[in-house]
């Protein structure tokens, strides 16, 4: 598609140089890709962006911001074990522009990078990671509509659950994981809603302080009772 919104999955990869047997780069290990733990912005430039964007040229990076307020929301439900540490997160979103087929597009990225450290054994895992695309002479009217969606998601409580306790148990074992989390249902919801507010309002809406639902270019707004 020419303009389009693309949610890439969450994947867990190993680094191969806290392995005490490291296997090469590019190989499975316990159905993870042995791959070197990257920072936000290398890994949306260097391994996202070529594999989703194979038919590109004359990639140049046009803006990079920093995510503090989405790494905060990470690090706040992050597990923690005394004498291995916790897990450590970095966010990024990127402005990009290149062509493809001879037309100029312009691009958002954003990715949050968890690192689990000692405490997994140096497993890592992107989380949170967007693209969002179209022709840069249509970029900015599209830029409402892509807000409106990421704004619109809705979570499925029982999913993230699931998600969230696989993803500690893969870090470290059941027992002790049992020891240090227990996330609520419902506080996983909000923070993943926070971090999607977020989100939208990193790629979309750099000028006010609040995440923005809407749009003034539109005709009429409404507002819910909650301040959506």
């Amino acid at each position: 598609g020419a303009a389009e919104m693309h949610w890439l999955p969450s994947m867990t990869y190993q680094d191969p140089r806290r392995m005490s047997l490291p296997r090469p780069v590019g190989s499975r290990y316990q159905g993870m890709l042995v791959y070197p733990l990257m920072l936000p912005e290398a890994y949306l430039t260097q391994f996202a962006f070529p594999r989703n964007r194979p038919q590109t040229t004359n990639l140049k990076v046009q803006g990079r911001r920093e995510l503090p307020d989405l790494v905060e929301r990470y690090q706040r439900a992050a597990p923690s074990m005394p004498g291995l540490g916790t897990f450590r997160y970095g966010a990024v979103a990127l402005t990009v522009s290149y062509d493809q087929n001879g037309r100029p597009y312009r691009e958002k990225l954003v990715t949050v990078i968890e690192d689990t450290g000692s405490l997994g054994v140096g497993m890592w895992s992107n989380k949170d990671t967007l693209m969002v695309r179209a022709p840069a002479a249509d970029f900015d009217r599209m830029a409402p509509l892509f807000a409106m969606v990421q704004a619109s998601i809705r979570l499925n409580p029982a999913w993230l659950d699931g998600e969230r306790r696989g993803s500690a148990q893969r870090a470290v074992n059941a027992r002790a994981t049992q020891q240090y989390i227990q996330p609520r249902s419902s506080e996983i919801v909000e923070n993943r809603r926070r971090a999607n507010a977020e989100i939208a309002h990193s790629m979309f809406n750099p000028h006010t302080g609040e995440p923005e639902y809407g749009s003034n270019q539109y005709r009429h707004r409404w507002q819910s009772a909650n301040g959506t």
